[in-house]
């Protein structure tokens, strides 16, 4: 892309017509050009070590903390429930094997 804009420009100063205005615009737009590309790779290429409004990094947030502590208790609740169910389903197969056919 640079040496198409030096071309460019080369051959611009070559008609002696447009050297007063064609040479600071075709430097301003390789300038510009220039710029805009360094630029573009440098905000790609950066290295990010916070997330994008500078606050903990992802999951560490007194938010987030608060939802892995229930979801913890939730999960506690639900295993004991299981167990216990189980031990109903046990008591439920007693009584249905000392029914009378």
């Amino acid at each position: 892309m640079l040496a198409e804009l030096t071309q460019a420009a080369q051959e611009v100063a070559k008609q002696s017509s447009y050297i007063n205005v064609a040479i600071p615009t075709a430097l301003v737009s390789s300038t510009l050009a220039l710029l805009g590309r360094e630029g573009i790779a440098a905000i790609v290429n950066r290295k990010h070590k916070k997330n994008g409004n500078g606050g903990p990094k992802p999951g560490t947030g007194d938010e987030c903390l608060k939802h892995r502590d229930k979801l913890t208790q939730h999960e506690t609740k639900f295993n004991a429930l299981e167990v216990t169910l189980e031990r109903y389903e046990g008591y439920f197969q007693d009584i249905l094997h000392r029914l009378p056919k």
